[in-house]
């Protein structure tokens, strides 16, 4: 009977024991539970004050003149819109009548005051206007808001990803604190914004044509090239290679005959932009070697690497291929080639391996001048210049973080890291362009 008992206390003092960490584990999920429904509701509260406040200071004054105007001219107040709401429904909002974006939009915060939208959510699509898309369901599960990281990332014309892609990373990682850095880069990455629909195919700065087209439409020209077995010199420009344009008149003419040229740069953006020839997309190398590797990888395309010094394109491949499993890198050569024996002895090995792209990265104009003089002897379809790219992706320099870039401030980090190399490139050589880009742009 005793040990009856015995087996008896003990199996209390454990139920006992389940019984507490039952009611400790459900204390937990509730403050949990609590915690959570707390920063919805401040959240809601600050959106809420946010945009009452916002309303106040500037659609209030526009609300005004546009009443006076609609007793002294009969110009309506209002535009009506219809847009895709929440969970696939179609929403009819209200803008002011301007002309001018910006200020037709201020009344979208009297729409945020009566639950129509968010302040920060997924962008706005009009109905009719804007072709929905399978994932729509999906994203727009909640109400659009008046700010988004689409607007945001369009703004600096770095949504590579696409506009659904971009959609997606918000629905899946938004937050209280997220959202109020996103309206915070809105602010200085809507300086760049353009919303002109059309864009000419072609912009032409400093005698310099280049390619005015999305990340997705190079790559797509690029595996069209690959498989003509054509042979393509593409060229990067931003605003320190107009400048050597100047007194190098011979990188002047290889940029001119260059089969893709296309911008790299928020200073080529805002150029763009103050010349009334807006970019669609800053096409840069460094955020497109990510898409190459991916279409590499699914069309088994090789990949060599050629450039900067010895011992990074060999890092850079290895990191590559970890990254991007089964990319082909089919061989890798140091940027010093002195005399023309090892000139000829790279070049051997190049078509030897056979790669259908090559990645030159000596800098400019050192690598256009490569490019150009060379093309003919080697047997790679695509050969791009991309400056100093295997730094970046062999670990050895890191890069600006993704908002940094967002709001047009890269060159501001690589002004950091190396102050004396960068200053007068950047401190001096960016205003200089962008000078000149406009008295050149004035007398033509």
């Amino acid at each position: 009977m005793k040990a009856r008992r015995i087996e008896i206390t003990t199996f209390e003092k454990r139920l006992k024991g389940i019984r507490v960490k039952n009611r400790t584990a459900g204390i937990r999920i509730l403050c949990f539970r609590g915690l959570i429904i707390l920063s919805r509701s401040l959240g809601r509260v600050c959106e809420f004050t946010a945009a009452f406040l916002l309303f106040l200071l500037f659609a209030t004054p526009l609300l005004f003149f546009c009443v006076i105007r609609k007793i002294t001219n009969g110009r309506p107040v209002f535009i009506r819109k219809e847009i895709y709401w929440q969970n696939g429904k179609v929403r009819t909002i209200r803008v002011f009548n301007f002309d001018h974006r910006v200020l037709r939009n201020t009344f979208l915060f009297f729409h945020v005051l009566t639950c129509d939208l968010r302040l920060i959510g997924v962008s706005i699509k009009e109905y009719g206007k804007d072709a929905r898309t399978a994932g729509d369901n999906f994203i727009y599960s909640d109400r659009p808001g008046i700010f988004s990281l689409w607007f945001l990332r369009n703004s600096s014309r770095t949504g590579h990803e696409g506009r659904m892609q971009v959609e997606m990373e918000y629905t899946f990682r938004h937050g209280f604190l997220s959202d109020v850095l996103i309206l915070l880069r809105t602010l200085p990455a809507a300086v760049f914004h353009n919303p002109k629909a059309e864009l000419p195919a072609e912009v032409t700065i400093m005698g310099v044509t280049f390619r005015n087209i999305t990340m997705q439409e190079v790559i797509d020209l690029f595996i069209k090239d690959i498989v003509a077995g054509s042979r393509k010199k593409v060229f990067f420009v931003n605003p320190d290679c107009f400048n050597k344009t100047v007194k190098n008149k011979y990188y002047y003419e290889i940029l001119r005959r260059g089969d893709y040229v296309l911008p790299d740069g928020i200073g080529v953006l805002l150029a763009c932009k103050f010349n009334g020839t807006p970019l669609r997309e800053n096409v840069n190398g460094t955020d497109m070697l990510p898409f190459l590797c991916r279409v590499a990888v699914e069309n088994s395309f090789s990949i060599y690497l050629l450039g900067a010094r010895p011992g990074v394109a060999e890092a850079m491949g290895g990191r590559l291929k970890k990254t991007y499993p089964g990319l082909k890198i089919c061989g890798s050569h140091h940027g010093f080639i002195d005399s023309s024996e090892e000139r000829g002895i790279v070049i051997n090995e190049i078509n030897a391996a056979g790669p259908d792209i090559l990645l030159v990265a000596m800098g400019a104009p050192a690598q256009e001048i490569w490019i150009d003089r060379f093309a003919s002897e080697l047997n790679a379809k695509v050969i791009i210049g991309v400056g100093g790219l295997f730094d970046f992706y062999s670990g050895n320099m890191q890069r600006a973080p993704r908002w940094m870039r967002e709001i047009g401030l890269e060159w501001l980090f690589r002004l950091l890291q190396e102050p004396r190399r960068m200053f007068l490139r950047y401190i001096l050589g960016n205003p200089l362009f962008l000078w000149r880009s406009w008295t050149s742009r004035r007398h033509k």
